[in-house]
């Protein structure tokens, strides 16, 4: 659930005063692959909710990367470096750790060889993303979006995740629309996303399938998908009900977006929860990029507020909590959900969320202004997904800024997956991470810029990251062109 590629360096110089209003034809002129952005453009109804969108990234965006909790920096190279069989563990996050004494963990390290698979069916008309795929019907199913103008969603399968077909393509299903994610559920398989509104606006929507390759578009129905503002569904889960789908309202106007969350016993009928101001937003930006259950429970994690003015620890990563997917509760605002820096703001984002490690593991990214603004990778643990933890991950040196799209628990490994990003250039490269301890720590992967781009040489993103078999599969985006990586762990 994902990255940026506007182009942000004119706009810094004026935070610590005061945020500036953008037009939707000054964010024209940038790059983005993030779920909502300027270059996704569908027509003039879904511009001006991309433009909404981008002015959010704006704010979470920078310029220099550093390590916030003052760990050592490793260079950002772009030739493969040799992996040590062992290696030592980052120091804690918290601030005991300065006066605490910790003894020194040494852990087999797991070498991940990755081949990037090449195909006709990654290629369209305009530029092409992969935001999720899974395993099933025919062996994967990946969705994504065409971003020109209009937008067109795009469904593809796979048996082996080397050779890919594209579901042909059909206005009344696709057109006009953006596919976000996907899941086993319903009459076999769901997506979701949003399609141009009736009334300059956007609404969600949904796909389904029985098989992965065969997809129909569940009927517009007003009163549950739209609305007089911009909906839209970023993710979804088999839980709850049956299926959860979470994403935003946002009104195209001001900074009052909120979360918002659909439910569905089968996939074909769908249900929006009812909006609570205490639980999914009043007047600030609240956003939910994922979703996950642990059979339990279900966590869904986004942001809450957009810059201020007035900065401090009050843009903290959003994290929702619920039994059934009916009832919600917001988990309380918490230190360890902020980048634990002060300064003229600063802000935290979860993009992606799993059952996993000692509980849950989140990942996106973290961002503060003092003397100028800096943003990182970032990612977080939890028990039960009501107290979290912030975790120690190791940044790059040699690229503006990194994030974590999406992770995956694989062979007692955590393993992350984002892109590093220059935003005056709109140039960077798909970055790797792998924790050892159950997200506490994380080490970035030495990099191949054959295999992920290189610093100076288009913009690479990876969006997600699963297990298939005994081999790891992540998706993304390679310049305008779609992307698929197959990874192998060699011990």
């Amino acid at each position: 659930m994902r990255d940026l590629k506007d182009q942000l360096a004119d706009y810094w110089v004026q935070l610590d005063e005061e945020f500036p209003e953008i037009t939707p034809e000054e964010l024209r002129r940038g790059e983005s692959s993030s779920p909502v952005s300027p270059r996704r453009l569908m027509r003039r109804p879904l511009l001006v909710a991309v433009s909404a969108a981008a002015v959010l990234i704006l704010v979470l965006g920078a310029v220099v990367l550093l390590d916030p909790f003052g760990a050592d920096e490793t260079p950002f190279v772009e030739e493969p470096t040799t992996v040590s069989t062992a290696t030592t563990r980052p120091a804690p996050t918290t601030t005991e750790a300065a006066t605490a004494t910790t003894a020194t963990v040494v852990a087999e390290v797991p070498v991940i060889v990755w081949e990037r698979i090449e195909s006709d069916a990654f290629s369209a008309p305009g530029p092409l993303t992969i935001e999720e795929v899974i395993v099933g019907g025919p062996g994967l199913i990946a969705v994504g979006t065409i971003w020109s103008e209009p937008a067109t969603g795009v469904i593809w399968y796979s048996t082996d995740g080397e050779t890919w077909t594209r579901v042909p393509h059909d206005e009344q299903i696709f057109g006009e629309a953006s596919i976000r994610a996907v899941t086993p559920g319903g009459p076999g398989f769901v997506a979701v996303g949003s399609v141009a509104g009736p009334d300059e606006d956007g609404a969600a929507a949904v796909w389904v399938s029985e098989d992965g390759i065969t997809w129909s578009r569940v009927p517009h129905d007003e009163a549950v998908f739209g609305g007089p503002t911009l909906e839209e569904m970023l993710d979804v889960t088999a839980g709850g009900p049956g299926l959860v789908a979470v994403g935003w309202d946002n009104p195209l106007e001001g900074w009052d977006a909120s979360a918002a969350v659909w439910t569905s016993t089968d996939g074909l009928t769908w249900e929006r929860v009812p909006h609570d101001e205490n639980t999914f937003g009043g007047a600030r930006m609240q956003m939910m990029w994922a979703v996950t259950t642990d059979g339990s429970r279900l966590v869904a994690v986004g942001h809450d507020g957009l810059w201020s003015g007035s900065g401090g620890s009050d843009q903290p990563a959003a994290v929702w909590t619920s039994p059934d997917g009916l009832n919600w509760t917001r988990v309380s605002d918490q230190e360890q959900l902020t980048t634990g820096r002060s300064g003229n703001g600063d802000w935290a984002v979860m993009h992606d969320v799993i059952a996993g490690g000692p509980g849950f593991v989140g990942v996106g990214r973290i961002g503060w202004c003092s003397a100028g603004c800096d943003e990182t990778g970032a990612a977080w643990t939890s028990v039960d997904g009501t107290n979290w933890q912030r975790s120690q991950v190791e940044q790059a040196v040699g690229i503006t800024y990194t994030h974590m799209n999406g992770l995956v628990e694989f062979a007692e490994v955590l393993v992350g997956v984002g892109r590093g990003f220059d935003p005056a250039s709109g140039q960077g490269p798909a970055v790797l991470w792998m924790s050892l301890d159950n997200g506490e720590s994380w080490m970035r992967q030495p990099h191949d810029g054959a295999l992920f781009g290189k610093v100076s040489e288009g913009p690479v993103t990876m969006n997600t990251v699963i297990e298939f078999g005994s081999e790891l599969i992540a998706v993304g985006d390679w310049g305008d062109n779609a992307a698929v990586w197959i990874g192998t762990i060699e011990n």
